[in-house]
């Protein structure tokens, strides 16, 4: 679906009708990226596809501008997750299918009799898994990034070190959310249960 949207036109579109909305503020691109990557997970449902798309259209824009590299793709490898836990994101919906089949009857009853918040523990998981996308050395995210790297700027293009350096303050703040999300649990179902 990215590439069909890239090839379309269509993530061109998008990121240039966000960067003119974030333009004005400080780090503008580097807000874009984050709200790109963001809508287009949202959608998309893959934080792999969000990396590799936006990360394409936006790496040569950022270069342009004289943004550090490193941070640029950060961002892109950053953004990718946060979609995911924008209702209604299609990758919990179609995850959460073959799952409620199987243990509804047996895991659900059992969490929730025994005082599980499920909205929690399904919010808590999702943050693990966009974790597992970007946090070094195993992060599929950062692999896919450097590919974008390479595709567009060849034998020119940084180590997939540089990746993983700048990726690192992205990591802490989301081991801080997961950290404030298990601490206080009244925060984390706050934002879901004001939609319902």
């Amino acid at each position: 679906m990215g590439e069909l949207l890239l090839r379309a036109g269509l993530t061109d579109d998008l990121y240039r009708t966000l960067s003119r909305l974030m333009g004005r503020l400080p780090g503008g691109p580097l807000h874009t990226n984050i709200l790109a990557s963001g809508v287009f997970a949202a959608v998309s449902g893959s934080s792999l596809a969000t990396a590799t798309t936006i990360g394409s259209v936006a790496l040569p824009q950022m270069k342009e501008r004289g943004y550090n590299e490193r941070l640029a793709l950060d961002s892109f490898a950053a953004g990718g997750p946060l979609g995911i836990l924008i209702p209604p994101s299609l990758i919990k919906i179609v995850d959460g299918l073959p799952i409620v089949v199987a243990v509804v009857p047996i895991f659900l009853p059992l969490l929730h009799a025994q005082g599980v918040d499920l909205v929690r523990l399904g919010i808590i998981v999702v943050i693990l898994i966009e974790l597992g996308l970007i946090m070094p050395p195993v992060g599929m995210n950062l692999f896919v990034l450097q590919g974008v790297r390479k595709r567009l700027y060849g034998p020119a293009a940084g180590g997939l070190t540089d990746i993983v350096v700048g990726v690192l303050p992205f990591v802490a703040a989301m081991l801080l959310v997961l950290g404030l999300a298990i601490a206080f649990p009244e925060i984390v179902p706050w934002p879901v249960r004001g939609m319902q």
